[in-house]
């Protein structure tokens, strides 16, 4: 194989190794540039650390990578997409880890979204309008029913009401079935089986 072969070959490899691992997160930026208001985030006892970014455009391939902090990337394949009415939901895990998981959603052009790490950390991806987001490191031990109730940073003019698992449209009901047995003698004991 020739040295020119080669180096294409190798470039190609590069090439489709970038567009299979996306890179959702953008480089930071200054809200204040973009007239945004942020200024509640600082009063958010649950906010342990945050940044606002622009996203890079996302096809919502197989493979992600999120560079949410300086110190913290993750690597995330995919599980399953869903799709409810307008919404659309990438589901995936990190490295193998069934308590880690990347759910990012998207609405109408927005996306919203939320990481579990391996090592528990939470991280929340939430619109704050003209095209920026924030990416919130958060404490959920720390999340006040009052601010349960709210969105964590608001946008503006896209529908978020609600607690912020259903603004960030990343939790879904869970249906729980519970089979109870007992014995004829406790069956007895309660007078019948309505009663039961």
């Amino acid at each position: 194989m020739s040295q020119k072969t080669c180096s294409l070959l190798v470039l190609a490899v590069i090439f489709f190794s970038s567009l299979i691992q996306a890179q959702i997160i953008g480089d930071s930026v200054n809200p204040d540039d973009f007239g945004l208001d942020v200024r509640d985030d600082e009063s958010r006892p649950e906010i342990i650390r945050k940044r606002y970014v622009k996203l890079n455009e996302w096809d919502m391939g197989s493979q992600l990578s999120l560079n949410l902090f300086p110190d913290v990337k993750i690597v995330s394949e995919l599980d399953h997409i869903e799709r409810f009415g307008q919404l659309k939901s990438w589901q995936g895990n990190i490295q193998a880890d069934e308590a880690a998981y990347v759910i990012i959603s998207e609405k109408n052009g927005t996306f919203f979204g939320k990481i579990v790490a391996p090592d528990f950390r939470t991280f929340l991806l939430i619109y704050k309008g003209a095209s920026i987001y924030g990416i919130y490191e958060v404490d959920p031990s720390n999340i006040s029913q009052e601010t349960n109730d709210q969105v964590l940073g608001e946008s503006d003019g896209t529908e978020m009401s609600g607690s912020i698992c259903d603004s960030s449209y990343v939790c879904s009901s869970v249906t729980i079935d519970v089979l109870v047995v007992y014995t004829p003698a406790a069956r007895s004991a309660t007078g019948n089986n309505a009663a039961a």
